[in-house]
């Protein structure tokens, strides 16, 4: 039986990881071994082969190319576009939109650079949420997002850690970033 969570997952991202799972077992290719080809965790792409996590194209490509599928898995990566965003994300998104702010730290996954620095941009943009702030580890910065149109941010400020942040209206608050120094690697 599906679980709750996996049955609001967009049908495209359950159908393409299904396959990519079925292809990969029959090609006889580990997980591990898919993962290290793709630059991925081997968690990552369970969760995308459970369709918890959307196939990114770049997993498709080497997937389909790993385990001889002839284009048939780089096929779904144009159904996957038509779905950028799960039914729960959306849904998550429209309730902030009551929300002035919304706020993010970068992961230390594989893919951190198209979740946390694109996709949560363009997602919260699109929303209609004055006011992004993401906190950088990577590069031990904080990214102020602000001024959504279109599904993006015009405005988009980079400041090092320690530096005073201001956060725009309707926000309106000043942050000292100072202690962000000690969180980092």
């Amino acid at each position: 039986m599906p679980s709750p969570n996996n049955s609001q997952r967009p049908v495209a991202w359950r159908y393409s990881g299904d396959q990519m799972k079925r292809r990969r077992t029959k090609a006889d290719v580990s997980r591990e071994q898919l993962a290290s080809a793709a630059n991925y965790s081997p968690d990552t792409i369970e969760s995308m082969e459970r369709g918890v996590r959307r196939p990114t194209p770049r997993v498709l490509d080497v997937a389909d190319e790993l385990c001889g599928a002839q284009g048939m898995l780089s096929a779904a990566k144009e159904f996957l576009d038509r779905e950028r965003y799960s039914p729960r994300a959306q849904a998550s998104w429209n309730a902030r939109r009551k929300r002035p702010a919304s706020g993010g730290t970068t992961s230390y996954d594989s893919d951190t650079n198209q979740r946390d620095r694109v996709e949560k941009p363009d997602g919260y943009a699109a929303a209609g949420i004055p006011v992004y702030l993401l906190i950088d580890r990577d590069d031990c910065s904080v990214v102020v997002f602000n001024q959504p149109e279109d599904g993006r941010y015009r405005r988009e400020e980079k400041l090092p850690f320690g530096a005073t942040v201001k956060l725009p209206e309707p926000v309106n608050i000043t942050l000292d970033t100072e202690p962000l120094k000690e969180f980092v690697d």
